[in-house]
């Protein structure tokens, strides 16, 4: 199976499953969402006005309450209790997102159970599920290197039509994210070698350092990930693999000191 094709499916089979009932925001992702309706509108991080002026209509949560999704600071700001990086991503495919609902029809809307917010919801979680479709391809082209296409494409496929992944493709949450930088970590490190690995690796090294910002349950995985063998192999030297390493664990605790800003002073 052609990697667009496995990608098509994947794209196609999780699609379908939002298509029955699963459209519009729920949980914590609402509450990811307002930091991004926050930068988007206000260019900052307080989501006090944001929860105050019911912005979740915005993106299919009308009546949305902040509860104890964020915490005024002593500097009095309110700030999400959430890590920023979900909210920081997905700032373009919002705004994107808000302007195509902005110009389609209420009444085409309204004949799929739809309002522009529901719509704008849905939007962005086509771009989470083509993301994941994405890694997964790229996942099954990595494995199909390593031990042929045969079975590299129906496992694939199997693992992504399967729980937890396919129940975390279109939500948002750092799961599908994290998935996506594993998968091309995978990827890199399976492949052939090529010319051009050594600029590959700073992309991979780049979505593995912004992990944390994601969420801080994924703090170790830079340096981690970074100290496997098969990333050293591909840097070439060893001394230069070393670097790579504290780079990504000087990333890492760079990351606990800034990405958490409910644990700052400021909460204290």
């Amino acid at each position: 199976m052609r990697g667009p094709w496995l990608g098509a499916i994947i794209f196609l089979f999780v699609w379908s499953l939002t298509t029955h009932g699963k459209y519009s925001a729920s949980g914590d992702e609402p509450h990811y969402l307002m930091i991004t309706q926050s930068l988007a509108a206000d260019g900052d991080l307080d989501v006090a006005n944001n929860y105050a002026d019911n912005d979740g209509r915005l993106f299919g949560h009308d009546g949305l309450a902040m509860g104890l999704h964020a915490v005024r600071t002593r500097t009095g700001r309110t700030l999400s209790i959430h890590d920023v990086g979900v909210g920081v991503v997905l700032v373009p495919a919002y705004v994107v997102a808000r302007r195509i609902a902005g110009v389609t029809s209420e009444s085409l809307l309204r004949r799929f159970r739809m309002d522009r917010g529901l719509f704008t919801y849905s939007i962005v979680a086509l771009l989470l599920i083509a993301m994941t479709s994405a890694g997964m391809v790229l996942l099954a082209a990595g494995l199909g290197e390593a031990f042929g296409q045969a079975p590299a494409a129906p496992l694939v496929l199997a693992a992504a039509i399967s729980p937890p992944i396919v129940s975390h493709a279109f939500l948002v949450f750092p799961e599908a994210f994290a998935l996506f930088a594993t998968c091309v970590v995978v990827w890199f490190s399976l492949k052939a070698p090529r010319e051009n690995d050594k600029r590959l690796l700073l992309v991979v090294m780049l979505l593995i350092g912004v992990l944390p910002w994601m969420h801080h349950k994924y703090l170790l995985k830079p340096p981690s990930t970074s100290s496997s063998g098969s990333i050293r192999a591909r840097c070439g030297r060893r001394r230069r693999a070393t670097r790579h390493w504290r780079c990504s664990a000087w990333s890492a605790a760079r990351t606990n000191r800034r990405c958490q800003p409910f644990d700052q002073a400021g909460y204290r």
